[in-house]
């Protein structure tokens, strides 16, 4: 039962959960509002928060000082005394949006694990109980597939062997035109969407089966060169019973989508959230196997975006 808090728009939090002050405002001054914001999802029977950690070339020194990791180890402590679990969003190759990225390909393999590990270091000395990552290098390209999957082996193995407890996934988003074509899918036997690629990891990796907008899983969904999101459906079922599986809808877009209409649309990502859940139920009641729970797409709380956000939450129950 888990909300991402998407801090790459400008939301409330956004420079709060980063560890920042924000615009003259110190960080200090905005831990009211957080624990506000933990307490509503308490309220809503949640229990884990994840947010983007973002960095700048010009910030660098900022993005890895012990400031910010004393600023993020307050905020995991702030979610543990409301028993909310806490997690990183740290892509590992993934430089969109400003987001803190782990490594790159311009590096030697021996330094691209080295960056991973030191970045998984630095976030478990702030106490996180789970993280969260991205494939390719934005939502549209990405690496070599065989890369890619190393990578998301090497830190999810890095992250269990050294840290015990701790759980990972991955976001599996609705992006098309993208395959890889020495990795058959499973289900058709043509070569897989690349955002499918984490099929093949190990099954200690973990996956958020993503869609967007208000689209659910059966109407049309004219979005992202996809007709609908039923595949994304199958393969959410395809891979229960072989690692966690984690639902990963929204109740908020906003780019240049619902944020010209606010009004009107919070109602509709409210029950086609209702109408996943259940269909992701019935589906995998079919098979006789479950997923894991819900991890919802917020951003934040601009008109009436609490209204999708409360009936989502009373929908994964």
């Amino acid at each position: 039962r888990g909300w991402h808090y998407h801090t790459e728009h400008p939301l409330e939090l956004t420079e709060f959960l980063n560890g920042m002050d924000s615009d003259g405002e110190d960080w200090n001054d905005m831990i009211d509002e957080f624990f506000d914001f933990s307490q509503w999802l308490i309220a809503q029977r949640q229990n884990r928060l994840e947010w983007i950690l973002l960095w700048t070339q010009p910030q660098n020194e900022a993005a890895f000082s012990s400031t910010r990791q004393e600023r993020l180890t307050q905020i995991v402590d702030i979610l543990h005394i409301w028993g909310i679990a806490a997690g990183a969003d740290v892509p590992i190759a993934e430089q969109q949006q400003h987001a803190w990225f782990m490594t790159g390909p311009r590096y030697s393999s021996e330094v691209q694990f080295r960056n991973i590990s030191q970045h998984i270091d630095w976030l478990m000395v702030c106490g996180y109980d789970f993280i969260a990552t991205e494939s390719g290098y934005s939502e549209f390209t990405h690496p070599n597939c065989t890369l890619m999957l190393t990578w998301m082996n090497y830190t999810t193995n890095y992250l269990l062997d050294n840290y015990e407890g701790k759980r990972i996934y991955i976001k599996c988003h609705c992006s098309s035109g993208q395959v890889c074509e020495d990795y058959p899918n499973p289900i058709t036997g043509e070569p897989i969407n690349f955002n499918f690629l984490p099929a093949y990891a190990t099954p200690d990796l973990g996956v958020y089966p993503h869609t967007v907008q208000i689209y659910d899983f059966i109407q049309p969904a004219p979005t992202y060169g996809n007709t609908n999101f039923t595949y994304m459906l199958e393969f959410l079922v395809e891979e229960t019973g072989k690692r966690e599986v984690v639902y990963h809808g929204e109740t908020a877009y906003w780019v240049n989508y619902d944020i010209d209409v606010p009004l009107f649309l919070p109602p509709v990502y409210g029950a086609n959230r209702l109408a996943d859940l259940r269909l992701v139920a019935e589906s995998t009641d079919a098979v006789e196997r479950e997923a894991q729970g819900q991890m919802n797409f917020g951003s934040g709380w601009e008109w009436a975006y609490w209204l999708g956000d409360l009936i989502t939450c009373s929908a994964v129950w």
